[in-house]
């Protein structure tokens, strides 16, 4: 289990706005590492010093790396570390080397 806390991931800080949206945000470096979590990821058992690819399903791993390398946004359905069903939306941000996501928990909607 991490002990950092979810708001002050190695050095990262989000706004109280981002922390504390009831939808999970989860930031990225450049070689998809978990560097920023907001509460409603930490929730959802997102962890900082996970590797994004390494948690998702095969196919959804794939359709993450083509959205990340071409337009850095768009939306892909998976599971993380194989619990629940999630939306994610990948939106690019102003520093080119991170990638934000919002994660959408589906299996309350099936």
């Amino acid at each position: 289990m991490n002990d950092i806390p979810p708001n002050q991931p190695t050095g990262v800080t989000l706004t109280d706005e981002v922390f504390t949206t009831p939808v999970a945000y989860i930031l990225l470096d450049a070689t998809y590492l978990v560097i920023g979590i907001n509460q409603k990821a930490a929730d959802a058992d997102f962890r900082v010093g996970d590797r994004l690819t390494d948690c998702l399903e095969e196919d959804a791993k794939s359709s993450f790396l083509q959205l990340a390398d071409a337009s850095g946004k768009g939306t892909f359905e998976s599971s993380y570390n194989q619990k629940g069903r999630l939306e994610f939306h990948v939106s690019p941000i102003a520093e080119a080397t991170r990638t934000q996501l919002w994660a959408f928990d589906l299996s309350e909607l099936r």
